[in-house]
This record gives C-alpha cells, structure tokens and sequence, in this order.
C-alpha cells in the first residue's frame, strides 16, 4: 500500500493565522485612533496660541483687546475700514469661522465642533481687557467653556 504524503495546512493552523492577523489589525486601528486625535489637538492648541498672540498684539498697540468685529476685519480703534488696524493683528492665514454679531458677546464663529476644520475655534469679546477662545477639546470630544476642564483659553481676564 503506498502512503500519500499530503502537504498543506489543517484548518487549525489557518484559523490561529487568521486570528493573529485580527489581532494586529486591530491593534494598529486602534494606534492610529489615538494618533488622529493628538494630531487634531495639536492643531486646535496651536489655532488657539495664534489667535491669543494677534489678539495681545492687537492689545498693546491699541491699549484694548480688540472687539470681535475689529479682530475678525482688523480694523483700528474708531474705524470701520478693513485692514485698517495693526498688521501684525491681521488674521491673514488663520482658519476660524465668519464674524457672528450677536448679543451680549460679539464672537468670530460659531459653536465651535469637530465636523467643520474652519469652526475649531471661537473668539469672545467681553470688555475693552477680557476675552477668550472656546474650542473643541478633541481629547475630551466636547466644547470647551469658562466653566468646563480644560476651560476655555482666557485672554486678559
């Protein structure tokens, strides 16, 4: 009786091969997760510090924070002609949503959230020495407020 050597894989040794693929697979899914979500907060961080240095710019050389519609046209004290203000304050470059009018606060952008790049950030003009950045805390996937951890970026109050 001749015997045949039969050469392959028992579905065991498949199976364990296709589980540790699995594995890996999910494994690196989840690494690269955590990576986007550093990477989106990184950006929102470094919005936040752009925005809060042109707006102390605009403060030292006009003695005030600016109100929003100054900040967002960049406009001088008493003017309402765009880019009249100091060009070191312009926000040229810098990524945030439309000027909003609105009562009590007038504020560049809207609710800030994770679906629009361009509303991360949210400018808010109380007084003539107080304003502050709400944004959207990817680490914690919610918007920032005063009353929040981490709350809300604080500029001169």
């Amino acid at each position: 009786m001749k015997k045949h050597k039969h050469s392959g894989f028992t579905i065991v040794e498949l199976l364990i091969v296709i589980v540790v693929i699995g594995i890996l697979a999910a494994i690196t899914i989840v690494a690269f997760n955590g990576i986007q979500t550093r990477s989106k907060a990184g950006s929102v961080e470094s919005l936040l510090a752009t925005v809060e240095k042109k707006a102390k710019l605009y403060q030292s050389i006009n003695s005030q924070l600016p109100t929003a519609e100054q900040f967002y046209y960049n406009q001088a004290i008493g003017s309402t002609t765009t880019n009249s203000g100091p060009a070191e304050a312009r926000l040229d470059g810098v990524t945030i949503a439309a000027l909003n009018s609105g009562s009590p606060n007038p504020q560049i952008g809207s609710t800030p959230n994770t679906n629009d790049g361009t509303r991360n950030v949210r400018y808010v003009y109380q007084t003539t020495t107080c304003a502050w950045l709400d944004y959207w805390d990817y680490n914690n996937n919610r918007i920032t407020t005063l009353g929040t951890t981490p709350s809300s970026k604080r500029i001169g109050c």
